[in-house]
C-alpha cells in the first residue's frame, strides 16, 4: 500500500552563482606588428527570491497552518521545493568576504499569537531610508530610528535588483530591537537553520530533493502560535549574540523584516497530539506494547448503530440481528408516506464476509428493467429490503444526471444495434438473401445473449482485440469510478449518521452485489426487456469490471474495485489531511482516499486487511526534543558517520546512522530562553557529548540526524470476523 523508503540529510545544496549581477569579460590580445586589444563583456543577473515567494515553493509547513497539537517541544519548520534556495542569498552585507561555510539567508520566527507582529502590505521603497530614495523622491521611506534591507546600501539603485521598482509590493513586519533580540538567530545559528532532505523510495530510481529551515525557537505552551518565514538577506551584522545581547548598542530601535509567508497553529494539551486523538477514536484503549507503534484496542469498530439503538422507522417487533449486520430502517414521505423498509448501504461491517457478486445470484436478477424487481422480501419486520433496489434506482439517476455519460451510453448501443444489423445483413446475404430470412435471423439473434456475442464478440474491450466488442474508455472509466462510490450521496454509505459519529474509525467489507446494481442501474439508459433484445444481457460492464478483464485508465496494477476499507470521521482529518501515511497488513493497495466532510474520510481498499497503522504526515518528521512534567528538554542521542568514522565509539559492530545510543542522552540543551533554542552551542555541546576527534567537526546534517524525531504511527488491528 505504502512504498517502503528512506530518508536522507544532506547539510546543503550550493547553487553555482549566488543570486546577483555578474559579467563575463571575453578579452583577446593581438600582438602582431603593433598590439591590438579585443573586448566584449556581457552583463547578466541570477535572480532568485527576495522579498516575495512563489507559494508553490512552499511544499509543507510543520505544524500545519491552523492545527491544534502539542508542539511545545518541536521546532517548527518549512519544506521548500527547491533544494538551494536557502543558500541562494547570503545573510552578509555586501561587500564582505564570504564565510567560510554556507548560511542561510531565510529564518523561521515563532511568536505567541497575542505578542505577533502585524503584517503590512507595503512596497520597496518601505524598506529604505529616505537619503536612499533620493530628495526628489514622492515615495514613502523607512522612518527614522528603524532598520530594514535598504539602510545597508549606499542608494536604492544599488537596492534594487533587475525587475524590481521602489513602488514593488512586499509584506512587512515591524519589531522592537528587545523582541528581535530575544528570539533572532545569531550569525552562527544560521549555518545551522537550513538542510537538505531526499526522500527516496525503494520503487523508483529516482530521488526527490527539498530544503527544509527550521526555527530556533519552540512555541509557547499553551497557546496559540504564529509563525513568520523571514528574510536576513544583508542583516548578519544586526543580528544579536547567542545570548541574546549586542556587543555595541545598535543605533536603531526597530528592524523591518520582510515576511515571504506566515502561519498561524496552536499549541493544545496532550490529548490534541498526532497519537492522542488516534488513541481515543472509538473511546479506544491504549494496549502497551514494548514495539512501536502504539496498538490500540478499539471499542466498536464497525459500520452499524450502537447496541441498543433503533432507527425512528423501526417497529417495535424488529429483529436486532438486522441491526448487527449494518442494516437500519427507513420510511419514506415524499409524495406520500411510505411503509418501512430495511436498508444498507455498501459499506458492511467488517466482521461480515460479504456475499459474492457470482453469475448464480446475478443471473435471475440482473440486468434488472426497473428497481422494484431488485426489491427483496425477508422474513422479518419490515417485510422488504429495497438495499439492491435503491442502488439500482441510484445508479440509474446518477447517469441520466452526467449528459456527457449518458449520451455517450445511448449512443454506443445505438450504434451497436446497427454495426449487428449490417453483420446479420451480411450473414443473410451468403444464405437466402430474401427478405424474409433476413427478419428471422436478426430475431433469432436479438435476443439471445450467445448469438450476439457471437456475431459482436465474446466480450467487452477497450483496445478492439480479436473476438471483442469495443467500448469507448470514457465509458469503463465512468462506471469504474462509479464502483470506487464517487458521486454517491453520503446518505446512501451511511443512512445514519449514529453508524460513525465524531471521533471513530470504522472498518468495513465492501458489498460487491450493492455495487453490481449500481453500476447495472447506470448502464440500463436505454435498455429493452431481455426477452426482445438481449444486449444488456450479453455484455454486462460491472461482470467484467469485478474480474479484472475491463481496465479504467486510472487502474494501478490492475486495482481499483474496492473490498474493504475504513472511514475515520474525526478532528484529526482537518489538521494532518491529506499526508496521512496508511500502512496495512497484508499490504493492499488504496483505490480511493478521499474526503467526504470536513472531517470524513474515506479509505477504500483493494483486498481484505488485518490491521491498518496511520502514521504521522512525512512533514511531520521534525526537530524535537524530549520534555519532563517541569519542561526540562533533553535528546536522546544517535550514532553520526564523520569520515568514515562512527560517533561515539559503538560498542557494538555495525551501528546504523541515525540509530539511538541507548545510554547517551544530552541533558542539558543550550537556551537562550524556555523556548530560543542556541543552535550552535547546541550543535558544540552534542560534539563534545560524541567525543569527537581532533580535525572532526559536526555538519549540518549530523545536526538534523540527531535533533529529528520519528514519525509517530499507532496500528489499529482489527476484530476477527465472527458474524456469518
Amino acid at each position: 500500500m505504502s512504498s517502503a523508503g528512506k530518508i536522507e540529510f544532506i547539510s546543503n545544496k550550493i547553487p553555482a552563482l549566488l543570486s546577483g549581477s555578474y559579467n563575463i569579460s571575453l578579452r583577446h590580445v593581438l600582438d602582431y606588428a603593433a598590439t591590438s586589444v579585443f573586448e566584449k563583456i556581457h552583463r547578466f543577473h541570477v535572480q532568485s527570491e527576495r522579498f516575495t515567494i512563489n507559494p508553490q515553493e512552499i511544499l509543507k509547513q510543520f505544524p500545519s497552518p491552523n492545527i491544534s497539537g502539542t508542539f511545545d517541544n518541536v521546532l517548527p519548520h518549512v519544506i521548500f521545493s527547491r533544494p538551494s534556495l536557502p543558500w541562494e542569498r547570503t545573510p552578509q552585507p555586501p561587500g564582505q568576504a564570504p564565510w567560510s561555510e554556507p548560511h542561510s539567508w531565510l529564518a523561521i520566527m515563532v511568536f505567541p499569537a497575542y505578542n505577533a507582529p502585524e503584517s503590512v502590505i507595503g512596497t520597496l521603497a518601505d524598506l529604505c531610508p529616505a537619503p536612499t530614495l533620493g530628495p526628489s523622491s514622492s515615495q514613502s521611506a523607512l522612518p527614522s530610528g528603524i532598520y530594514s534591507y535598504g539602510s545597508v546600501y549606499p542608494s536604492i539603485d544599488d537596492f534594487l535588483e533587475v525587475g524590481e521598482t521602489p513602488a514593488t509590493s512586499c509584506t512587512y513586519i515591524d519589531l522592537p530591537i528587545r523582541q528581535f533580540a530575544a528570539i533572532a538567530p545569531c550569525q552562527e545559528d544560521l549555518r545551522w537553520v537550513a538542510h537538505v532532505r531526499s526522500k527516496v523510495r525503494v520503487d523508483e530510481d529516482f530521488s526527490t530533493f527539498y530544503s527544509v529551515v527550521v526555527a530556533n525557537s519552540l512555541p509557547t505552551p499553551g497557546m496559540g502560535a504564529v509563525a513568520h518565514i523571514v528574510s536576513l538577506e544583508g542583516l548578519a551584522d544586526q543580528l544579536p549574540e547567542a545570548d541574546g545581547t549586542y556587543k555595541t548598542a545598535p543605533d536603531w530601535a526597530t528592524i523591518r523584516l520582510v515576511s515571504l509567508a506566515s502561519w498561524r497553529f496552536v499549541v493544545a494539551p496532550l490529548e490534541a497530539s498526532f497519537s492522542a486523538m488516534l488513541l481515543g477514536l472509538n473511546n479506544g484503549i491504549i494496549v502497551p506494547t514494548a514495539i512501536a507503534p502504539e496498538t490500540v484496542e478499539l471499542g466498536d469498530s464497525q459500520v452499524r448503530l450502537p447496541a441498543g439503538v433503533l432507527p425512528d422507522a423501526a417497529p417495535q417487533d424488529a429483529p436486532t440481528a438486522p441491526f448487527n449486520a449494518g442494516y437500519t430502517v427507513l420510511s419514506g414521505t415524499d409524495p406520500q408516506p411510505q411503509p418501512a423498509a430495511w436498508y444498507r448501504g455498501p459499506l458492511l461491517p467488517s466482521t461480515l464476509t460479504p456475499a459474492a457478486a457470482d453469475a448464480a445470484w446475478a443471473q435471475p436478477l440482473l440486468p434488472a428493467i426497473h428497481a422494484a424487481s431488485l426489491a427483496m422480501t425477508v422474513d422479518a419486520t419490515p417485510t422488504q429490503d429495497l438495499s439492491y433496489a435503491s442502488a439500482w434506482q441510484l445508479g440509474r439517476l446518477l447517469a441520466l444526471a452526467d449528459k456527457n455519460f449518458a449520451t455517450e451510453q445511448v449512443s454506443w448501443k445505438r450504434d451497436i444495434r446497427l454495426t449487428l444489423n449490417t453483420a446479420l445483413g451480411q450473414q443473410n446475404r451468403l444464405g437466402s438473401g430474401s427478405r424474409a430470412g433476413y427478419a428471422e435471423l436478426v430475431r433469432a439473434v436479438v435476443k439471445d445473449p450467445e448469438k450476439i456475442r457471437s456475431v459482436l464478440g465474446a466480450s467487452l474491450s477497450t483496445d478492439g482485440a480479436a473476438d471483442t466488442l469495443a467500448i469507448p474508455q470514457s465509458l469503463v472509466d465512468w462506471l469504474a469510478r462509479l464502483t470506487q462510490l464517487q458521486l454517491v450521496p453520503f446518505p446512501y454509505l451511511l443512512p445514519d449518521s449514529r453508524m460513525a459519529p465524531a471521533e471513530t474509525l470504522r472498518f468495513f467489507s465492501v458489498d460487491q452485489r450493492w455495487i453490481a446494481c449500481l453500476l447495472d442501474g447506470a448502464w440500463s439508459l436505454g435498455r429493452q426487456p431481455a426477452s426482445g433484445w438481449g444486449f444488456d444481457t450479453a455484455y454486462q460492464p460491472w461482470q467484467q469490471l469485478l474480474a479484472g478483464t475491463l481496465l479504467p485508465s486510472f487502474a494501478v496494477n490492475g486495482s481499483f474495485w474496492p473490498a474493504t476499507g475504513a472511514l475515520l470521521n474525526s478532528q484529526i482529518i482537518p489538521g494532518y489531511w491529506p499526508g496521512i501515511q496508511f500502512e496495512t497488513d497484508p499490504i493492499a493497495n488504496v483505490v480511493r482516499e478521499d474526503l467526504l466532510g470536513p472531517i470524513t474520510l474515506l479509505l477504500l481498499l483493494d483486498r481484505p486487511i488485518t490491521s491498518l497503522t496511520c502514521k504521522q504526515p512525512s512533514e511531520g518528521i521534525h526537530f524535537g526534543f524530549d520534555m519532563d512534567e517541569a519542561g526540562q528538554l533533553s535528546k536522546q542521542l544517535r550514532y553520526v558517520k564523520i569520515d568514515g568514522t562512527f560517533y561515539p565509539a559503538p560498542k557494538k559492530p555495525d551501528p546504523v546512522i541515525g540509530q539511538e545510543v541507548a545510554d547517551l542522552i544530552l541533558t542539558s540543551i543550550p537556551q537562550r530562553s524556555a523556548t530560543v533554542i542556541q543552535l550552535d552551542e547546541l550543535a558544540s555541546a552534542i560534539s563534545d557529548a560524541l567525543k569527537l576527534l581532533p580535525g572532526s567537526s559536526l555538519m549540518p546534517v549530523d545536526l538534523a540526524v540527531e535533533l529529528v524525531e520519528s514519525m509517530t504511527s499507532v496500528r489499529f488491528d482489527l476484530p476477527v470476523a465472527t458474524e456469518g
